[in-house]
């Protein structure tokens, strides 16, 4: 770990986490509704809406849906624990997709039998079961992830909100939070990410010293309350 400013410092790592299934607690579901109802009533129709979009698409994964040597070959080049991303992402697939921009500059994708092989996670709610949205990325560019109807704002939901007080890793993109053991979260959508930070509570551990300049600037005038790591 390394210190680059007054509140981007070092930490030690915190240790493993249990599943939203093993955990079995209750604890998730609260920490949801605490989070939710700090959002007003007409985001939360929103996010009704968009969840009620997100049926018929997942009933085309699981219709089409199928372990491929793309799969096998991909969770051993990068070494997963399907039962880890099963407990936290609920399913792990590589699919053909085609990637685009929305109305509002967001990343999405959709199947499609013309597009490029994606690997895809489900994004759970807080309460570590609700499935808010798909979540994909190219195999040949993990940097560039989208989501099919850019409704969750953040993967790991509830690892942020669960894990005790323990430092909160804040991976880049879900293939490094997927390395990770599920463990942390990947801020999804920047517009929500810092009222997420805020709601979980430091200390956060970024990947880099760009990467947490990165997060100060997402937490803005509220940064000076949390201390932001870097691993060296």
């Amino acid at each position: 770990m390394t210190d680059i400013s007054t509140n981007i410092k070092s930490s030690p790592p915190d240790p493993k986490m249990r599943s939203p299934a093993a955990a079995a607690t209750g604890q998730g579901e609260n920490a949801d509704k605490s989070f939710m109802g700090e959002r007003n009533e007409k985001y939360l129709k929103q996010k009704s809406l968009a969840i009620l979009k997100l049926g018929p698409i997942r009933r085309e994964l699981y219709a089409s849906g199928e372990w491929t040597p793309e799969a096998l070959a991909y969770t051993r080049r990068h070494r997963l624990d399907l039962p880890t991303i099963q407990a936290h992402a609920g399913i792990f697939a590589v699919c053909l997709c085609r990637f685009y921009g929305g109305d509002n500059g967001e990343g999405l994708f959709q199947f499609d039998a013309d597009g490029v092989p994606a690997a895809l996670v489900e994004a759970l709610a807080a309460d570590g079961h609700s499935v808010l949205d798909l979540v994909a990325w190219r195999l040949d560019a993990p940097d560039t992830y989208a989501t099919a109807i850019h409704n969750a704002d953040m993967l790991g939901a509830w690892h942020m909100l669960c894990r005790g007080g323990r430092p909160l890793h804040v991976h880049r993109t879900p293939i490094n939070w997927l390395r990770a053991g599920c463990e942390g979260c990947v801020v999804l959508n920047p517009d929500w990410g810092d009222h997420w930070l805020q709601t979980a509570g430091g200390p956060f551990i970024a990947e880099d010293v760009h990467h947490g300049r990165e997060l100060r600037e997402m937490l803005g005038d509220k940064a000076s309350r949390h201390s932001i790591f870097v691993r060296r």
